[in-house]
């Protein structure tokens, strides 16, 4: 994502993740047109450039190798001849192959560039031009149903249409839809209105993206949809034709692992460019089918739909396996015939008192966990395979209800013998003031005595794991936002250093070097919801021992190739810190929350809504008792 993020400042907002089952939600797959595309040899070099910071691209024209000949595909020219920002609005890649074909992907489409007889020619491709057939939005304006329906509300009738912007549906559901297009620029920035405002019911009478949840009032416009739900009237959001375009073309948000859609620094005329070379993924990626990495099988360990929701593993100094559930459950799973499933299932402790457990961590016979607000200790004393001991070590872990979500997490034992814990911010994105020990990394005893923080700047920490080396890391979230960018603040792998502020709330993801903050490892895809980690090591680790494992549990409503996987990150020794390279590893879960490696090697992988632990091991290995 993003190499430099702040907190962003009041702009035209850029893409929005539309809500559960919503427009971003779809990953819908359509009838891409292919054209005979400059497919370049090599690579290109800079003759005209205009940089836009505001999203960090290049608008070049470009000398390019192909076809055994030179040519110049002019996508500056063909920029500002066609009608600049008001037509294509602002750069959102840089120049990139893409199945062939060297295009440039815009906030209200894309610039194809195409090999002729007479030489190159540039053209324009958008959402709207693949819906309406090729003929673009007037064609989607004319669908039948569309372009009879009007608003009978106050609003403020704009372009060529007959469509009106309110504030109110057809059926009158309040929508701030006007306010919203006053707010972003208007016609100037988001074009005439397509469409009325109205419920789009599933019927067909609609027909405009196909799988759309129905349900939603949504008001198309020439560059960008607005959508609200009736239960939350008012609360209008925003996406744009261009993100649309590329999150069609790229299925799942796969356009993430892509360095053309990172921001860039200006390029200099003459400068050469490496172009990046990408196919256009096939498919899409099916909730709880997860898919395996080459080389590996992958397996159902246990189902807990009669348990809960598994949110944490641990394997105790005994091998067997501590399954936390945020259903307020602890159990020990163990597979005592060596099928590769559970087969003994016990309570190790329920109710109130391990309410919401999110980490779990073992010292000799005790067993800490990670509750709503609190660390506790249980120990089994009488061997009956339950908890009977139970007492608290650190409380005072107030959440904050405007941010649930942002409480003691993972915990760990470090090899200093002192425990570590998470705990979250007290805000989203700074709004408020931060408690004393909130947004960081603590430490103390293991009875809880010696509470201090040890690193800050950390807005929503979930993850902990000390590597084979013994230093910590963490995952962090980043901020949410009522409308989501394309240069979102990413989640964050970091490596926790005693004494270093990571940035929040000034700074998320890499901070500018005169900060006085710690930047990240690896910036991880914005809203991703980074959760539990892991460091795969032990004989089945083969040429991934050391990797980093990092559960992905996903934007809410929303389904996505970078998330609900397990990544794989690679470090390299940077310094004093480390640089990751990120690399999907297993993919398709539903909703996973936790990774751990298990005594014989295999790893284990919770799937929170999937309500699944999954076993993956490498193929043709024999079978393996877990006790």
């Amino acid at each position: 994502m993003t190499p430099t993020t702040r907190r962003a400042p009041r702009q035209l907002p850029r893409r929005r993740l539309l809500g559960a089952g919503a427009l971003a939600a779809v990953g819908f797959a359509l009838p891409w047109p292919s054209v005979r595309g400059l497919a370049p040899t090599g690579d290109a070099r800079a003759v005209a450039v205009r940089y836009e910071p505001e999203l960090g691209h290049n608008i070049a024209t470009l000398s390019v190798t192909a076809s055994g000949g030179h040519h110049l595909v002019d996508f500056l020219g063909h920029y500002f001849h066609t009608g600049g920002l008001r037509r294509a609005g602002l750069a959102i890649s840089e120049p990139i192959v893409e199945d062939g074909v060297l295009c440039q992907y815009f906030q209200r489409g894309v610039l194809e560039s195409e090999l002729t007889g007479d030489g190159v020619v540039i053209r324009w491709r958008d959402l709207w031009t693949v819906l309406g057939d090729g003929e673009g939005a007037a064609a989607v304006a004319a669908i039948p149903g569309e372009s009879a329906l009007t608003n009978p509300h106050a609003g403020r009738a704009v372009g060529p249409y007959g469509h009106v912007v309110s504030n109110q549906a057809v059926d009158g559901t309040l929508t701030g839809f006007l306010d919203l297009y006053d707010a972003v620029g208007g016609e100037p920035s988001l074009g005439a209105p397509l469409t009325a405002a109205r419920l789009e019911t599933g019927d067909g009478r609609t027909p405009l993206v196909p799988g759309l949840a129905s349900d939603f009032v949504r008001q198309y416009f020439e560059a960008g949809v607005m959508e609200v739900h009736p239960q939350s009237p008012g609360a209008a959001s925003l996406a744009l034709v261009g993100d649309l375009t590329r999150d069609t073309a790229y299925a799942n948000y796969s356009w993430t692992f892509l360095q053309s859609f990172d921001a860039r620094p200006p390029l200099a005329t003459g400068r050469r460019l490496r172009l990046e070379r990408t196919e256009r993924p096939a498919g899409l990626i099916q909730s709880g089918s997860p898919i395996a990495p080459p080389g590996f099988e992958l397996s159902v360990f246990a189902r807990t739909q009669r348990l809960g929701f598994p949110a944490v593993l641990r394997f105790a100094p005994d091998n067997q396996l501590f399954v936390g559930l945020s259903n307020d459950l602890v159990v020990t799973m163990s597979d005592s015939t060596g099928d590769g499933r559970a087969d003994v299932v016990r309570t190790f402790a329920s109710g109130d008192g391990v309410k919401d457990v999110r980490g779990l961590a073992f010292e000799g016979e005790h067993v800490y966990v990670s509750v709503e607000e609190k660390i506790i200790r249980l120990r089994d004393a009488s061997g009956s395979g339950a908890a009977d001991e139970s007492a608290d070590i650190v409380t005072g872990l107030e959440l904050d209800t405007r941010v649930p979500f942002h409480r003691n997490n993972g915990i760990a034992i470090g090899p200093d013998g002192l425990l570590y814990m998470t705990l979250g911010s007290t805000t989203n994105a700074g709004e408020i003031n931060e408690r004393p020990l909130s947004a960081s990394i603590l430490r103390s005893r293991l009875d809880g005595t010696g509470l201090e923080k040890f690193a800050s700047g950390l807005r929503n920490p979930f993850g902990l794991a000390f590597s084979p080396d013994g230093e910590l890391f963490c995952t962090d979230n980043g901020p949410d936002s009522r409308v989501r960018r394309n240069d979102d603040p990413p989640d964050e792998l970091n490596h926790v250093i005693q004494g270093a502020d990571y940035g929040h709330a000034r700074f998320w993801g890499t901070p500018p070097p005169d900060s006085g903050t710690r930047g990240p490892v690896a910036n991880l895809p914005a809203h991703g919801a980074a959760a539990g980690l892991t460091f795969f090591t032990g004989p089945q680790a083969g040429e991934f021992d050391g990797n980093v494992l990092i559960a992905m549990w996903g934007p809410s409503g929303v389904r996505s190739s970078f998330a609900h996987n397990i990544l794989r990150a690679r470090l390299r020794r940077e310094g004093d810190s480390y640089t990751a390279q990120l690399r999907p590893f297993v993919s398709s879960l539903t909703r996973p929350t936790d990774v751990v490696v298990g005594p014989h090697g295999d790893l284990y992988i919770a799937d929170h809504v999937g309500r699944a632990i999954f076993r993956l091991r490498r193929r043709g290995l024999a079978p393996s008792v877990l006790r």
